[in-house]
């Protein structure tokens, strides 16, 4: 079995849809509902303009806590008769979380495809303009429009593979879920949740979960054992709720290994605006990181140094000392890139000391190859420029060295 990430970049399970046109004329939405949390009045208004992109065929269960959001909600509704509105009030605890999965667990049952979406308080830590970027995401490519909405649907009815789709995990200088790890204290959480639950998945804390801001399209079947698990209120963390490291975050993180035990797979969708402001930021991130990791590291292709890093590691597990051949530019860099990787080098070699600059370079001894005793049992990684490594090498055969690194 699979890990849901690999699974999403090997089928390529990204739907990129649009807002404005449907791409089905005709789409039924009677087994359909759309569930709603919200909790903070000053932003209501805000998140019920979403709600009016919402086809009136769909029923649409607002769900909150806070009793000031209620007149909010209740106005909103009596302004929108040719809507199917639900005000459905909850006990303050477990947010968004038992807003789903104890005060509409009944609801999410009774429909065959259902809508999650809530509203989220920015962090003191998170930049406005990223909180934004964040919501923007969440929302838009939840509820983008109402022919986006009926071409979601599209596929969840068509495709039958598809239990889930989420929208893209976020990107920023603080929200870095799109290339980084998004487990933070939460996998042994996560691990816990999926063997209560009797998942059968593959979770690997090497590969972070793609679900992330609880929002999503899913196929009840595709999470039922979430939804039919006696959640109770007293399941969930008092307030005020910690920002990591609870069922809550544990369950977050789930919803798309619980789709995998169930058979189906989960995809991320966004509509094509949204898509074009991530391929501008795409490009233009990527850019700047390439520019830097060529400066720092001397890394120009990124495919080549995956497959470099997995084989040195391999190679300097296999020994029992790790030499640099080589302690100029190309050295400090890979020192570097070696030392992130909890490899510490036990010394640089060089062929004549006279040519280097000190005794040690951040550190670390810089040694004449007949210096060294053990050259047998040692990794040896040549790091120096092209233009020295037939030298290098040449070296290491006169001495009976043949198996050895070559990084440039």
């Amino acid at each position: 079995m699979k890990n849901i990430r690999d699974i999403r970049e090997e089928k390529n399970l990204y739907f990129l849809l649009p807002e404005d046109i449907r791409i089905q004329n005709f789409v039924d939405f009677t087994d359909t509902a759309i569930i709603i949390c919200l909790y903070y009045e000053n932003d209501c208004q805000k998140y019920l303009n979403y709600v009016d992109r919402i086809p009136p065929e769909i029923p649409v269960y607002i769900v909150s806590s806070n009793e000031r959001v209620y007149p909010f909600v209740s106005q909103y509704i009596l302004n929108r008769p040719d809507k199917r509105i639900e005000l459905i009030k909850k006990k303050n605890r477990g947010r968004d979380i038992s807003a789903l999965l104890v005060a509409c667990r009944e609801i999410a049952l009774r429909y065959e495809y259902i809508c999650f979406a809530h509203d989220k308080k920015g962090k003191s830590y998170i930049p406005k303009v990223e909180h934004v970027q964040w919501l923007e995401n969440l929302w838009g490519n939840t509820l983008g429009s109402s022919s986006y909405i009926a071409n979601v649907l599209h596929v969840l009815k068509t495709d039958k593979a598809i239990g889930l789709l989420t929208p893209p995990e976020p990107i920023g200088g603080v929200l870095t879920a799109w290339y980084d790890s998004t487990w933070a204290d939460d996998f042994e959480l996560t691990r816990q949740l999926i063997e209560q639950l009797g998942l059968t998945c593959d979770l690997d804390k090497t590969k972070p979960s793609i679900t992330l801001g609880t929002f999503f399209w899913a196929k009840s079947a595709a999470i039922r054992k979430l939804l039919e698990k006696d959640w109770k209120y007293e399941d969930f963390d008092e307030e005020p709720l910690k920002d990591d490291g609870t069922i809550s975050h544990a369950i977050e993180r789930v919803f798309g290994y619980v789709a995998q035990d169930a058979g189906y797979e989960t995809g991320t969708v966004m509509c094509i605006s949204y898509a074009q402001k991530l391929l501008s930021y795409s490009q233009k991130y990527f850019s700047f990181s390439y520019k830097l990791l060529k400066r720092e590291y001397g890394i120009e292709n990124l495919e080549t140094f995956y497959t470099w890093e997995e084989r040195i590691r391999a190679y300097c597990r296999s020994k029992e000392k790790i030499y640099l051949y080589g302690a100029g530019i190309v050295g400090k860099r890979w020192l570097h890139i070696l030392e992130s990787q909890g490899c510490k080098p036990d010394g640089f070699l060089v062929t004549d000391i006279n040519s280097a600059s000190g005794h040690t370079l951040e550190g670390i001894p810089i040694k004449r190859i007949d210096e060294i005793d053990d050259i047998e049992v040692a990794a040896i990684i040549i790091t120096v420029s092209k233009r020295f490594l037939p030298e290098i090498e040449q070296e290491l055969h006169n001495r009976g060295i043949v198996e050895y690194m070559v990084l440039s």
